[in-house]
């Protein structure tokens, strides 16, 4: 739902008391909700920056002036309540104090999620900075190795230093970061959630895939290709590093509705509900895969929620089962783009967390500058890759993934 934040000092006109604060000397009008007021005297824009000094994939600035744009939305009505912007949030703004946007990861190795997470999140910030005329700092916080609790007590750090103006969180337990989030609310950080969503929590909104949007289309696709070559599909099975996540658990259930429904026989060797977590310890998943492989070789397809479907095409290509079972998933990489083009894995999802990542870092620059804000869920399409569209883009590229 997309709103307009309005400026409480400037919600009544007749309050002159506070309307210096707002436009100067001369009164708001009341007509113009959360645009901050401009006097006949203020010097003219200046001149547009040239697309081709900007960074790629970065937007034109508007003709407009930083002073036009500079005003905090200080107070937004949300589903569960209003939020207050914090004071020295606002004092920022009024002074045009670089800003800090923070994007929370669960895990900032140099691995595949961080590095499309971080190409989205410095996009953001760079448009964001061109467009406003404001600068604007886009930080990548969190654990080197996956650790949810490290992870949540960073946030609460900055939060309590008060080194953060706009969050972002890919949220690795749903329910273990409500609490971080509503501290980050409270203390009157805008905040949104990218990637996993904590739909418990007061965050501003959400950017992500649609777990069983996409889960579906993949199984939709999958059953599509395999009925056009005469590819006869009878049993599936499902497998994940963390079944009980709510993202893998749509994902796994979105599969199976979008894959029945082209091949109404399949029998599946288990469901959403009863799959058995491997967790992420590459080699780990490896051994896991492998003997649940070996102990059901009679599976056409097996879907996998995350990076471990680059295990499970390696034990299919292990096992010389090319050709009698195929490995379909939720992750992109190089090795997943091989293993498509040796036709071990029959199709992928990109995450999109580059595309969910730069939306949430937009969305703080949106709100913070010009009181724009959408709450609840954001969807972002997840692209199926498959051998068909495997030569219309470099899908290992971080912003693809």
């Amino acid at each position: 739902m997309r709103h307009t934040a309005s400026l409480t000092a400037c919600a009544v006109a007749a309050a002159m008391l506070f309307a210096a604060a707002c436009s100067g000397d001369d009164p708001a009008d009341p007509g113009a909700q959360g645009a901050p007021a401009t006097s006949d005297a203020s010097p003219p824009p200046p001149p547009a920056t040239s697309p081709a000094e900007l960074p790629p994939d970065t937007a034109p600035p508007p003709d407009t002036a930083a002073s036009d744009v500079l005003a905090a939305p200080l107070r937004a009505e949300l589903p569960w309540g209003n939020f207050t912007l914090a004071a020295r949030i606002a004092d920022k703004l009024d002074s045009g104090a670089r800003l800090n946007f923070v994007l929370s990861l669960t895990e900032t190795a140099d691995s595949d999620p961080a590095q499309a997470f971080e190409h989205g999140w410095l996009r953001a910030g760079a448009d964001a900075q061109s467009r406003y005329g404001v600068e604007t700092n886009p930080r990548i916080v969190g654990p080197f190795e996956p650790d949810a609790d490290a992870q949540a007590d960073t946030i609460a750090a900055l939060i309590a230093s008060g080194d953060i103006d706009c969050l972002a969180v890919d949220a690795a337990d749903p329910r273990r970061f409500e609490t971080v989030i509503d501290l980050a609310i409270e203390a009157g950080v805008p905040t949104f959630t990218v990637g996993r969503d904590t739909p418990g929590s007061h965050r501003f909104g959400f950017f992500g895939v649609d777990g069983f949007a996409a889960g579906e289309s993949a199984g939709r696709s999958v059953g599509e290709w395999a009925a056009a070559d005469g590819i006869l599909i009878r049993r599936a099975g499902l497998l994940s590093g963390h079944a009980a996540d709510p993202m893998s658990f749509e994902l796994m259930r979105g599969f199976v509705a979008g894959l029945s429904g082209i091949h109404s026989g399949v029998e599946w060797a288990n469901d959403p509900a009863t799959v058995e977590s491997h967790g992420f310890d590459e080699f780990f998943v490896y051994d896991s895969i492998e003997a649940w492989v070996l102990a059901n070789s009679d599976v056409d397809i097996v879907f996998h929620t995350d990076e471990g479907l680059t295990q499970a095409a390696q034990v299919i290509a292990d096992q010389l089962l090319y050709g009698d079972m195929y490995a379909v998933g939720f992750h992109l990489d190089s090795k997943v783009v091989a293993a498509i083009e040796d036709w071990t894995v029959a199709a992928a999802l990109s995450p999109m967390r580059a595309e969910s990542s730069y939306q949430a870092g937009t969305a703080c620059a949106d709100f913070l500058l010009d009181g724009r804000f959408e709450t609840g869920m954001t969807a972002v399409e997840a692209t199926v890759v498959t051998r068909a569209n495997l030569g219309e883009a470099d899908w290992s590229a971080p912003e693809r993934r």
